[in-house]
């Protein structure tokens, strides 16, 4: 006896609320990069994750942050990005240890004129308190 492949409407209903929980999945690796090139350059996020041992084609051992841009300075760019961790953004996000779903603010205070080292600022967003205002937004 053939085993039939019809689904119960139940079935159906739990496939698909299944689906709907990641209807929005994308890869951890496909994401648009972000780069901080302007000083000033600012943006409010939501942190997803933190990778290491990236390979590209100038390192073998790239760090990245994936995370959900809110708001940004240049009043265009939001959504999910990749972020490359230059020397002092590693500093900051090894010493912060976000969590997924921790709010910050990343802002791009100087760039060296003779090694090009980029001096950054960040604040975590506590949960419990609402977002800053804009006025302690530092644009």
């Amino acid at each position: 006896m053939k085993k039939s492949s019809i689904r119960t409407p139940q079935e159906k209903q739990l496939s698909l609320s299944i689906l709907a929980k990641f209807r929005d999945l994308r890869p951890k690796d496909g994401l648009p990069i972000f780069k901080f090139e302007e000083v000033g350059t600012a943006i409010v996020a939501v942190f997803l994750r933190k990778r290491d041992e990236i390979h590209t084609r100038i390192d073998s051992g790239a760090s990245a942050v994936d995370a959900n841009i809110i708001e940004c300075s240049d009043e265009i760019t939001s959504g999910e990005h990749t972020i490359f961790l230059s020397t002092h953004l590693k500093k900051i996000f090894d010493e912060y240890q976000f969590s997924h779903g921790d709010r910050f603010v990343l802002k791009l205070c100087g760039i060296d004129e003779e090694s090009g080292f980029k001096r950054f600022a960040c604040e975590l967003i506590p949960k419990e308190g609402k977002p800053p205002d804009n006025d302690d937004v530092p644009f």
